[in-house]
């Protein structure tokens, strides 16, 4: 009788057991689920196999620093025989995106990148560090940033390079 019961317990016990690995995994699926982004595509028409080639490499490339992305855009074009590819990664803390240049032939290469993606305290810490750092003024980062200029949707049509690099305005 003694026996029949131990091993009645331990066959619930090892039942509760994967019923709990059971809905943890359940619970991570979701919760992964809950955090990925929308991504859309732009430009020249793909297939359904080249979309899902391109957003798996894209995807396993690009990193946000101290937040999740909401909303990334792809942008492809068709380039003799490779794709020439921007991603625009928006997250809804920030008001810039990062935007990533690769090109793809089978093979993901990143051409380029701008991170501006980055959550307003920590923005504000970077150009505040800026700010205090002389060799940072004298390559021309803080001329404007110290008068207040940044490169927005406000001023988007002068090139980032006038901004922080100081070029007058002409």
């Amino acid at each position: 009788m003694m026996k029949r019961a131990t091993i009645l317990l331990l066959s619930l016990f090892f039942a509760f057991i994967v019923l709990l690995i059971f809905t943890v995994q359940e619970w991570q699926r979701e919760e992964q689920a809950e955090w990925m982004p929308k991504v859309e595509f732009q430009g020249d028409a793909l297939s359904d196999a080249e979309k899902n080639d391109i957003k798996e490499a894209v995807m396993g490339e690009i990193i946000p620093y101290k937040l999740e992305y909401d909303h990334i855009n792809i942008s492809v074009k068709k380039n003799n025989g490779y794709y020439e590819i921007e991603v625009f990664c928006f997250s809804d803390e920030c008001e810039y995106p990062d935007v990533y240049d690769f090109s793809y032939d089978g093979n993901l290469v990143l051409n380029g990148y701008i991170l501006e993606a980055i959550p307003p305290s920590e923005r504000a810490k970077a150009i505040s560090v800026a700010l205090q750092n002389e060799g940072s003024c004298e390559f021309g980062v803080c001329k404007r940033l110290g008068r207040g200029d940044t490169l927005s949707k406000k001023n988007s049509s002068r090139n980032r390079s006038e901004i922080l690099c100081g070029e007058d305005d002409a």
